[in-house]
């Protein structure tokens, strides 16, 4: 198969388009699979109008005929965006369109999820069958409905020890045996975006900034507080929750920038290192640990370094350096393969990661004709 995945995250930077041939081998019976090749062969990323990334911003605060134009709206733009992407490769002929939307509620407690940009829109404009709505049916069942790139993890990476993602919210997985997790566990380019905008920088170049700065060990200690930090995965962060519950503390703060920076960088390594230390609980003989660091953080090379420098008797960590597009197009090609896999009616979204009562097939399929 052929297929052109659509991913728009909570660091509001845009677009992530990537078109990759998917090849799976499976067992028709017992709708086991066996292996997944999924290669990436062209991708791009379109940055958003300041119009439609100011009301991204706040669409979970708009009234309800405001939320459901946006939802078109935003369809419409992903839908010309694939369109006119696809015809300047025209010699490629795809079979789907597999797309996240944009996340604007998520609330696994309460069993729902809403992300948008309509998929018959998408579906509408580039003539292509388009999916979509990945989360909810694992969440029917009971789960966070996130995250999903675990599956990524498991089919395409397999040589790898564990993965961290991050986008504006950071996630983590790592296996042992058949058993899987994966899960949030801190805020990360919403927080350095944010804090960058306030010295009149889009993001904090090479965590730079950051690396000026101190530690504040009471806004440390304030956040990790949260209940949020103190839970084991299965766990999600909803864009609701680290706005209107983390943000203020970052924001309400007697500090630099610069310290907040810092400060917001080292909570997310202390997250990560207790996934480290729990990967170690089932991997006690291990002593290289090879990480595939992905998502606009991976180009912060101070929280690179700072990830990389865990301090625990002889064990290691090796990052595993891949194609910096793949990096950076990681979650749309996890899209496609979420998509294929929805294709042939095969688990994509797995429950020893979300917590569901069972493995599920999510995502709907609309048909353009």
């Amino acid at each position: 198969m052929l297929g052109v995945g659509l991913m728009s995250g909570s660091s509001l930077d845009g677009l992530d388009l990537a078109l990759c041939s998917m090849h799976c081998v499976y067992d028709e019976q017992t709708r086991k699979v066996d292996t997944i090749e999924l290669n990436l062969l062209d991708h791009a990323c379109i940055a958003f109008s300041e119009d439609l990334q100011s009301k991204l911003s706040k669409a979970d605060k708009l009234g309800v005929a405001e939320f459901v134009k946006l939802d078109k709206d935003l369809g419409v733009f992903f839908g010309v965006s694939v369109k006119t992407f696809l015809e300047q490769r025209s010699e490629q002929k795809v079979d789907f369109i597999a797309s996240h939307g944009h996340t604007v509620l998520h609330e696994p407690k309460h069993g729902y999820s809403c992300q948008i940009g309509s998929l018959s829109h998408i579906a509408a404009h580039t003539g292509l069958k388009t999916i979509g709505d990945f989360r909810n049916m694992d969440m029917a069942y009971g789960g966070e409905g996130a995250p999903m790139a675990p599956l990524i993890d498991k089919y395409v990476f397999p040589d790898t020890d564990m993965f961290l993602n991050v986008g504006g919210i950071a996630n983590v997985s790592y296996a042992y045996g058949d058993k899987f997790w994966g899960y949030d566990i801190a805020p990360a380019n919403q927080f350095f975006n944010e804090l960058s905008l306030k010295m009149g920088f889009p993001f904090d170049d090479g965590g730079a900034i950051a690396a000026s700065g101190e530690v504040q060990e009471e806004l440390l200690n304030q956040l990790e507080a949260l209940d949020f930090f103190s839970l084991e995965g299965p766990k999600s962060l909803d864009n609701l929750e680290i706005r209107e519950q983390m943000w203020p503390i970052v924001d309400a703060f007697d500090a630099s920038i610069s310290d907040k920076l810092a400060t917001c960088v080292r909570l997310l390594v202390r997250q990560f290192e207790k996934s480290i230390l729990h990967y170690l609980r089932f991997n006690p003989d291990s002593e290289c640990i090879s990480i595939f660091i992905s998502g606009g953080g991976a180009k912060n090379t101070f929280l690179v370094d700072q990830l990389l420098n865990f301090s625990c008797e002889k064990y290691k960590l090796v990052n595993h350096q891949r194609n910096p597009a793949i990096s950076d197009m990681k979650e749309a090609m996890l899209m496609v393969l979420a998509g294929g896999l929805r294709m042939l009616e095969l688990p994509n979204v797995f429950s020893s990661v979300t917590g569901a009562d069972r493995d599920s097939v999510g995502g709907g399929i609309f048909y353009p004709k």
